[in-house]
């Protein structure tokens, strides 16, 4: 409780006395295109770059797609971000698609951006992952940023800051603001960005400013159920009955099988009620605990890698929200009797070639 309580201060305090008043000043706004689009004094940076594919070794739409060795991710839903403090560099890069469309060679764009820069990538679009620091220049060490990043989801907007400093890289805890109204405003802002209609500087900045207050309402809200004392201060509540409760909670955990922190606290935060509540509703109507569901979805899951696609163990347990092979392994032995391997060749045929 103390730990959401404070997220929802260091939020408020960041929109009300940041946020809000950057976009009376039109502060720069860059969408994450090919090339990027840009409001405002930006320096962009073009370099040569890779053309980088997309996993498709399942039907399964994934939720993020890693390049690792260049340091860049992909999410399936918009992902905005906002320098809070200091400065940082922010990379995009052509995805093989991009390239075949345009007819262009691979690229690489780094985004110098200081105090006040706001970022969006549409879904699918390469940005920096969050491993290394966010700094393409020399000397690391003096580095400074924090960043406050928001995914935006059909139900909500899920808030975490990061920071890098003395070239060092973490990444703070989630806050989930729910609201129907977040993911329609990011479409508007992506639409605009690369349309440039009539008057689209105005009405993004009009945009910006409307999703801002969206979210400073949502942080102000007060639970209106005395059954739900325990949900935390701040989150405005979703108006979902008991028996209709269960399914918006498995839809959660079935877009969020490869998070390793997946908890009933989370997955009832999200729905805002108490984890008890949801617990009582969900194993009332389930016959089994949330978690037991969670695992056996996990496990329904890695059946699936398994047999479509190519991708190891290692990477699978990545996927099912495990953070090692060998605790992945543990848990799929103990669920089947088997081993993921064993599993594997037994359906072998199964198996989609590439």
């Amino acid at each position: 409780m103390a730990q959401f309580n404070a997220l929802r201060h260091q939020l408020l305090e960041t929109l009300t006395h940041q946020l809000i008043p950057w976009v009376g000043e039109k502060s720069p706004f860059v969408l994450l295109d090919a090339p990027p689009r840009v409001l405002g004094p930006t320096v962009i940076t073009e370099q040569p770059g890779k053309e980088l594919a997309f996993n498709h070794g399942s039907r399964l739409e994934l939720r993020v797609e890693y390049w690792k060795e260049e340091n860049l991710n992909a999410m399936a839903a918009p992902y905005m971000g906002v320098v809070v403090d200091g400065e940082a560099d922010i990379i995009t890069a052509t995805t093989r698609d991009v390239c075949r469309k345009l007819k262009i060679p691979g690229r690489r764009w780094i985004i110098n951006a200081p105090q006040k820069t706001l970022i969006l990538a549409p879904p699918r679009v390469p940005l920096s992952r969050g491993e290394r620091p966010h700094w393409e220049r020399e000397h690391p060490e003096l580095a400074y940023s924090r960043i406050l990043w928001m995914q935006f989801h059909t139900n909500g907007i899920n808030c975490h800051f990061c920071t890098t400093e003395k070239g060092k890289h973490w990444s703070h805890p989630y806050y989930f603001i729910y609201g129907p109204e977040f993911f329609p405003l990011s479409k508007v802002l992506i639409h605009e960005m690369k349309e440039a209609a009539p008057h689209y500087e105005p009405l993004i900045y009009s945009t910006l400013n409307t999703l801002f207050h969206y979210m400073l309402r949502g942080l102000t809200m007060k639970p209106g159920r005395e059954e739900e004392e325990d949900v935390p201060t701040g989150v405005s509540p979703l108006a979902i009955k008991g028996d209709e409760l269960v399914q918006p909670a498995i839809d959660f955990i079935d877009q969020n099988l490869n998070e390793r922190l997946l908890t009933v606290e989370q997955i009832a935060l999200h729905l805002h009620v108490s984890p008890r509540h949801l617990s009582r509703i969900f194993r009332r109507d389930m016959q089994m605990t949330v978690m037991e569901f969670v695992t056996k979805r996990r496990m329904e899951l890695a059946c699936q890698l398994l047999t479509e696609s190519q991708f190891n163990v290692t990477k699978i347990s990545g996927y099912c929200g495990y953070t090692a092979a060998p605790s992945f392994i543990k848990a799929f032995i103990r669920h089947f009797g088997c081993s993921p391997t064993t599993y594997r060749a037994a359906n072998h045929n199964k198996v989609r070639s590439d």
